[in-house]
């Protein structure tokens, strides 16, 4: 046998056997350790590789041309962010970005300096990490973030007083730690060796002495008591936004449990974060990756009616494994107010990727306490090329919102981004570049709707309308190319019908006839729907004769029994829905105006695009409708219902018409809040309106469709 035979067969010997010989070692040094120490195993330091991580790369970003249209170059684009809108004292930061949590005693004395004074300089704030306050970074930035752990170091029990004398006007924001993406749910320690006197002053322990962090809070379990405890930090720092990190592991309960206890702000860390010192097996092995985290967070956010940007919104900062600034746009894009950096600012101070933070020896004076090695950092260079670094990024990040037709980097939005990658589409709802006709069924719930609809219609107050089967997705194209997400949405529309829901009904109630389509509570895309139920929405707005049927009036300039009622404010359209309820009590189901939500929810039919037909909205013909006269639009300028645009998967007509829709909502700043659809004016969603009262005079472009949806008996 050779020699490089041999070599090779050893060296895969070894390789096979290194985990087993580790936990051998291992096992020999537990059964000797008398320390009192819980033992986690080997350490490891900075991120996990990122070959086992989605990748940020894998998302493209879609800039504006023609439908939509980008900004010309030296348009001001808005960078501030605002944790905490809703608190008394919000933190503002003149930049979305901002150095995340590492400790003083992780991290030497020069970097935690270099990286607030680089901070300030950029306009933004820095994280104090779990050790305490360490008074020289304080002073050195005045937009700190002060991070309380679970040894509650800088903040002991019963010094609160101590800390809000000493603190209040210098913290500007205060959260505490549930866990990091690298290690959560375990204690941790920093060895007695590394505990330096002014280390010990800062976590107020005695030099020397192993700084213990426990698991969980000691003091604290449920949401009222942290929300008692959030309400005596805001009464003593005068009103700061308080927040909670925590690591991408339940992520829905644990947010959930962050807004009982009245959290302002949220940092999310996900799998790919860096630490400075963690247990092989946490690191390796906990936490779901930042990518999908923030998708999910986000989704679940919006869920419980906390949009992005929203005056009284929850503010939702990312971290974990961004690193540049086409990761940072991709992030605000799916979902994120703002990121929280590491290992891309402590590269900014000079980290050279040695990976042996956890051993005391950085040779770029970082992550360390040898005082020979934390001279090499000169803190005023490395500040300066921290500041350059943020600096660099927002001029880039602009340059991106302005192709993306944004003045603002808090407007970047799902629909500037798409994917090649299928797996990363599941993972976040980013809407998949290619076309795909699989499809996956979605759990139907038990319907207590179904049985009263049915009621309904033994009661003749529906009717099953003449249609009783699905068209083919073909058939219902007719030519037209619906955007990607449509056959999933109308896939998931046949499952609802195979299940027992009827396809289309006509609302008997007062003798209206008007036809209405199922929408099932969920599509793919951008989904919108809170419902548990589905509901029927108008296939065609209410028309002339409709209108006659209930009221006895004849409003609209357009006098054919099937063109759409126009002429008519919001309040008699309330009040057209009203009417119909009266004959409706305790049927447990009602009509009104759609909701915003349920609009979108039933336009978008599953698509992410700006219109249901792709980027361009198209009439019948397959031509785009913008910009063209109504007569161009439609032949004819019959304007007849159903005559104008192509159904969605939802078989839905005329979604975006000549006409708006009205909505039912409460926010009527500005039109094209309360109106959807149309293009009398231009179409919403791509052009901004100045507000007008929704009840006030009746406009020529101004109709509506009903929606009918299941309340409980």
């Amino acid at each position: 046998m050779d020699t490089e035979l041999k070599r090779q067969i050893k060296s895969s010997i070894e390789d096979k056997r290194a985990d087993i010989i580790e936990l051998i070692e291992l096992g020999r040094e537990l059964a000797s350790d008398e320390s009192g120490h819980i033992n986690h195993g080997p350490n490891t330091s900075m991120g996990v590789p990122k070959n086992t991580l989605p990748k940020w790369d894998d998302i493209q970003l879609l800039t504006a041309q023609l439908a939509k249209k980008p900004l010309f170059d030296g348009e001001t684009v808005n960078t501030q962010l605002v944790i905490g809108p809703r608190a008394k004292s919000p933190l503002v930061l003149d930049i979305p970005m901002f150095v995340s949590d590492m400790s003083y005693g992780a991290l030497s004395k020069n970097a935690k300096i270099a990286l607030a004074k680089g901070a300030n300089y950029a306009g933004t704030g820095i994280c104090s990490g779990e050790g305490g306050i360490l008074a020289e970074e304080l002073a050195a930035n005045n937009r700190y973030l002060f991070e309380m752990g679970t040894a509650r170091n800088g903040i002991k029990p019963g010094k609160e007083a101590e800390f809000f004398e000493k603190y209040n006007g210098k913290v500007k924001a205060f959260h505490f730690k549930g866990g990091q993406a690298a290690k959560t749910g375990t204690g941790g320690h920093l060895p007695g060796a590394k505990v330096t006197k002014e280390i010990a002053e800062v976590r107020h322990i005695a030099e020397g002495q192993t700084a213990i962090s426990p698991p969980t809070y000691e003091d604290f379990t449920s949401p009222g008591e942290f929300k008692d405890f959030a309400d005596l930090i805001r009464e003593g720092l005068d009103g700061v936004p308080i927040g909670f990190k925590i690591s991408a592991n339940h992520i829905e309960r644990d947010i959930q449990f962050a807004l009982d206890a009245t959290a302002d702000y949220i940092i999310l860390d996900g799998r790919g974060g860096s630490t400075g010192s963690a247990p092989n097996i946490f690191r390796d092995h906990i936490s779901v990756p930042t990518i999908p985290a923030l998708a999910r967070a986000r989704n679940y956010l919006d869920a419980q009616g906390i949009k992005k940007g929203a005056s009284d919104s929850v503010t939702l900062i990312i971290t974990g494994g961004l690193r540049v600034p086409a990761d940072f746009i991709k992030a605000m894009a799916l979902g994120a107010d703002g990121i929280a950096l590491s290992n891309s600012v402590l590269q900014a101070i000079g980290c050279v990727g040695a990976r042996i933070c956890n051993s005391g020896n950085c040779p770029a004076g970082i992550a360390t306490q040898d005082q020979n090695l934390v001279n090499k950092l000169n803190i005023a260079n490395r500040a300066d090329d921290l500041d350059s670094f943020f600096y660099a990024s927002t001029h880039l990040m602009q340059i991106m919102a302005r192709a993306c037709g944004h003045n603002s980097l808090s407007q970047f939005s799902m629909d500037d981004l798409t994917t090649w990658h299928k797996e990363i589409s599941e993972l976040t709802g980013i809407a998949y570049a290619g076309i795909t006709n699989d499809f996956t069924p979605v759990e139907l719930p038990d319907s207590a709707g179904k049985l009263a609809l049915h009621d309904l219609i033994s009661q003749s107050k529906i009717k099953i309308s003449a249609v009783k089967q699905l068209e083919s997705f073909e058939q219902l194209c007719k030519g037209v190319t619906l955007a990607s997400g449509s056959e999933q949405a109308y896939l998931t529309q046949k499952q609802y019908v195979e299940a027992g829901y009827p396809l289309e009904i006509v609302l008997n109630t007062l003798g209206v006839g008007a036809l209405m389509r199922l929408v099932p509570p969920v599509g793919g895309g951008n989904t919108y729907s809170s419902h548990l139920e589905p509901y029927y929405v108008g296939k065609f707005q209410i028309s002339q004769i409709e209108w006659q049927r209930v009221t006895g009036t004849t409003p609209s300039e357009f006098k054919l029994d099937d063109n759409p009622v126009n002429k008519v404010t919001r309040q008699e359209c309330v009040d057209f829905a009203a009417k119909l309820n009266s004959d409706l009590v305790g049927t447990g189901w009602e009509v009104s105006l759609p909701s915003v939500e349920e609009w979108i929810h039933a336009c978008r039919a599953g698509t992410t695009t700006q219109y249901y037909s792709g980027p361009l909205p198209l009439n019948k013909q397959g031509k785009e409708l913008s910009g063209m006269s109504p007569a161009q639009a439609h032949s004819n300028y019959m304007l007849r219902v159903g005559t104008i645009a192509p159904p969605n998967a939802y078989g839905l007509y005329d979604l975006y018409s000549y006409i708006y829709d009205f909505t039912m909502t409460n926010d009527f700043s500005s039109q094209d809040i309360y109106l959807r659809g149309g293009y009398y004016h231009g179409f919403f969603g791509s052009e901004q309106h100045s507000g007008s009262d929704p009840n006030g005079p009746a406009a020529n472009f101004k109709s509506f469709r009903l929606a009918l949806r299941y309340v409980g008996k």
